[in-house]
């Protein structure tokens, strides 16, 4: 595997996380599949609708058995 494959990796995880948060809290969940999209998910919940960017990091756990995902609300511009 190269570097690119474990990037690919390491984001394609952090996006599986980042819905599996959302399902978990009740959102709908609208992904794109085309990649050139502004955003990569929509969530709904109670009739408000919000773009969601999944963003990845290098960062590991202490014990480097996990990557570290931090979910936060941000303007849009």
């Amino acid at each position: 595997m190269n570097k690119y494959d474990d990037l690919k990796k390491q984001a394609d995880l952090g996006e599986l996380k980042t819905i599996e948060y959302f399902i978990k809290n009740g959102f709908e969940i609208y992904k794109q599949y085309t990649g050139k999209e502004s955003v990569d998910l929509v969530v709904v919940k109670k009739d408000r609708m919000y773009r969601v960017e999944c963003k990845s990091t290098s960062s590991r756990s202490s014990n480097d058995q996990s990557w570290l995902v931090r979910i936060f609300k941000t303007r849009h511009n």
